[in-house]
């Protein structure tokens, strides 16, 4: 929650253990919702997922996905590892990521998202965009 009480994350899983050791968390099949006031939702879920620092840094591996839908048309992004750091919103990976919006596919070696802004930037892009006509 952030300072007047509107959700900014939320963050659930099947299965999560406490490591006291080092202050890690470990869970199986994490669903993270990350809110923005005025724009839609992001929706990610991953296989596994740590968290670490307090919550500072979440790792989210194998079958990685960020969904949003705008407009009734849904970006997906597709990855294997996703680093996400909830008090700036962002999420990066150097794997790579697949992009899908409508007829649209862009395949890139890594990504860095800031999912406040709403901008998503590809470091080594290639696909094919398919202009929406509607």
């Amino acid at each position: 929650y952030d300072a007047t009480g509107t959700l900014t994350h939320f963050l659930e899983a099947p299965t999560m253990h406490h490591i006291p050791k080092n202050d890690m968390h470990v869970f199986t099949q994490p669903h993270l919702l990350v809110t923005q006031p005025d724009q839609e939702p992001w929706d990610i879920h991953a296989d596994y997922g740590t968290a670490v620092s307090k919550g500072q840094t979440i790792t989210l591996d194998q079958h990685v996905q960020i969904n949003q839908r705008k407009n009734n048309e849904d970006t997906v992004l597709k990855t294997e590892h996703l680093t996400y750091y909830p008090q700036e919103k962002k999420a990066m990976s150097s794997d790579e990521v697949t992009v899908t919006q409508g007829d649209s596919h862009i395949h890139s070696k890594g990504m860095v998202a800031d999912l406040a802004e709403n901008h998503i930037h590809l470091l080594q892009a290639r696909g094919r965009h398919v202009r929406n006509t509607a």
